[in-house]
């Protein structure tokens, strides 16, 4: 065989890196054991100490007890203000159902006005004529009286269905409007229907004419005379600002509602409970849980780099994948051991290569008798680590059966000059010791025997 140069691995073999990482069980084992063990420990023992602990347990208890009585207060006083909300809600809604002023179409109010012209000239007992010059004062207590005066609701056509005990100030409706130069004064009433509002102008004249004699005796002699009575065309912006700030102030009471309702939702009870016993071995078994499965993690992280960074010979499979132009001779199934943890590697080891089962003194007398085969009657060198059991009951396998003149054992070729010289020349077999003998090595001397012209005939894996 002429190119005795390795071929370099180009693609990870998923499956000799999951029996790589199967054949690590027993180090993943003891390492998740442990990082289980450690913070499984520590937390129990810390628990442990501070369940010992009388002024530590008294914190923990009195700190419990605070964290539950200020959840109880938050929550009584979020429920409270919840109810007082939804019976603002419901006031307001029963209140826009009685009341006059809101049950209005701002679009279709009924505007009346009446207006009344006054006389501050009169005659005095002796027969002269005066004139009362307080014309803007006599007007504007007319106004204020108006203003005033109270109208319930109840009294007009349209409330007769419905109660009395509305606080309803419709005198809301009333707008004034005096010119103290032509000595007028004018009041314009808005109601829901023209009934209504016939009935609400009579109430403000019944006024005026309840008021005349009080603002006389104050003011001094005057006449105020009713001129005029008329419909009024146009909107009442009075009524539209009065509807639209129920609807505001309602919207402000369900958003309010709304937001307390979150709040009582997303009050969790606390969760910080007095220690105990149980809880501490709760504390310390979880802490075990996570310490198990991150050191899982990480022993098979371990073990996968550790087999992507070295360089010994493993497997058949990825020792042909590395040296397709070495002919493989045969290999020699793993040892099979007597104890629980040897039976878990058999079953691994045949999971992997099913001819592992094979019994390993028929598989040596089968590479012995290729050896022959392919040796013929010319010298053998047998090149390779030699130490192990099965390697030694290899060589015994070849010695009774190949009937060549001679077959020189060597371990390596580093070993010197001597080495060198008993080599040379020979048809050679290669002897890879699995998990022990490196790619770097095994280059090593296939470069040395490419130098000494020695042909190599194969590979055996013990």
């Amino acid at each position: 065989m002429n190119d005795l140069s390795l071929q370099p691995e180009c693609d990870l073999d998923i499956r000799n890196l999951f029996f790589a990482v199967m054949r690590k069980w027993r180090f993943i084992l003891v390492f998740s054991v442990i990082c289980a063990l450690i913070p499984g420990l520590f937390s129990g023992i810390s628990g442990i100490r501070k369940l010992h602990n009388s002024i530590l347990l008294e914190q923990t208890n009195l700190q419990a007890k605070e964290l539950k009585d200020n959840y109880e207060q938050s929550l009584s006083n979020l429920s409270a203000e919840s109810d007082n909300i939804k019976e603002q809600i419901q006031h307001q809604k029963e209140y826009k159902n009685r009341s006059y002023i809101l049950n209005m179409d701002p679009s279709r109010v009924y505007k009346y006005s009446i207006t009344y012209n006054l006389n501050n000239t009169y005659t005095k007992p002796d027969g002269s004529t005066a004139t009362n010059s307080n014309v803007a004062a006599i007007l504007n207590s007319y106004t204020i009286a108006i203003k005033n005066m109270d109208i319930d609701s109840a009294s007009l056509p349209s409330r007769a269905d419905k109660k009395s005990d509305v606080p309803d100030s419709i005198n809301t409706l009333i707008v004034s409007a005096q010119d103290n130069n032509a000595k007028t004064l004018t009041f314009t009433v808005s109601a829901a229907t023209p009934e209504d509002a016939e009935a609400f102008l009579n109430a403000v004249a019944n006024a005026v004419d309840a008021n005349q004699s009080t603002i006389t005796s104050k003011l001094g002699q005057h006449t105020l005379t009713e001129v005029l009575r008329k419909a009024v065309t146009g909107t009442d912006n009075n009524v539209n600002t009065l509807s639209t700030s129920y609807t505001t102030n309602l919207n402000s009471l369900q958003t309010t509602l709304t937001n307390v309702t979150k709040q009582l939702t997303d009050l969790k009870e606390p969760t910080l409970k007095v220690m105990t016993f149980s809880s501490v071995i709760a504390s310390a078994r979880n802490f075990a849980i996570l310490g198990l499965v991150l050191g899982l993690f990480l022993s098979v992280f371990i073990t996968c780099v550790r087999y992507l960074v070295s360089d010994r010979i493993t497997g058949t499979d990825e020792f042909l994948r590395h040296c397709p132009q070495l002919t493989m001779l045969g290999a020699i199934p793993r040892k099979k051991g007597t104890g629980l943890g040897h039976r878990f590697d058999a079953v691994i080891n045949h999971w992997e290569d099913p001819t592992s089962a094979m019994d390993s003194s028929a598989v040596r007398m089968a590479i012995a008798a290729k050896m022959e085969a392919v040796c013929g009657t010319n010298d053998l060198l047998l090149l390779g680590e030699s130490k192990s059991s099965d390697a030694q009951a290899l060589i015994n396998e070849i010695h009774n059966l190949l009937s060549s003149p001679s077959v020189t054992q060597l371990d390596n070729l580093s070993a010197g000059v001597d080495a060198v010289s008993a080599a040379r020349g020979k048809n050679t077999i290669l002897l890879v010791q699995r998990d022990q003998t490196t790619y770097r090595n095994l280059l090593q001397e296939l470069e040395v025997l490419k130098l000494l012209g020695n042909k190599v005939l194969g590979v055996v894996i013990v």
